[in-house]
């Protein structure tokens, strides 16, 4: 069998001689295939409400950043979860700022506490 084709390897192992179509299923077949377009010809139909949601996110997303990063609660850090968390007897200045280390992100009053008699 090495020097047989592939075709007639399975002409001989499934019988396939006497196999034929009807030429009406042929046209079927090649009339189908002959119209069909590629994939990235395709139109799609993407429901309406799919796209109001997305835009509304993407327009929504940007315009909410803006306002909590331009609320001035959370620039001056009192309202929780805006900056780390204190004990709740710690008292903060007027004038407390975040100092962002390597690790992690905490109020200059907290790292420079004990240091007043030693400057």
């Amino acid at each position: 069998m090495t020097g047989t084709s592939v075709r007639e390897q399975l002409n001989a192992a499934f019988d396939l001689e006497g196999a034929t179509m009807p030429d009406s299923v042929k046209e079927k077949v090649l009339a189908r295939a002959a119209k069909r377009e590629p994939f990235w010809n395709r139109e799609i139909a993407i429901p309406v409400p799919v796209v109001a949601a997305a835009a509304a996110i993407l327009i929504a997303a940007p315009i909410w950043g803006w306002t909590m990063l331009r609320n001035p609660l959370l620039l001056s850090g009192k309202v929780s979860g805006s900056a780390p968390h204190r004990q709740a007897n710690a008292v903060m200045s007027q004038n407390d700022t975040l100092v962002a280390l390597a690790g992690g992100t905490y109020y200059q009053s907290d790292l420079t506490e004990g240091w007043d008699n030693h400057r």
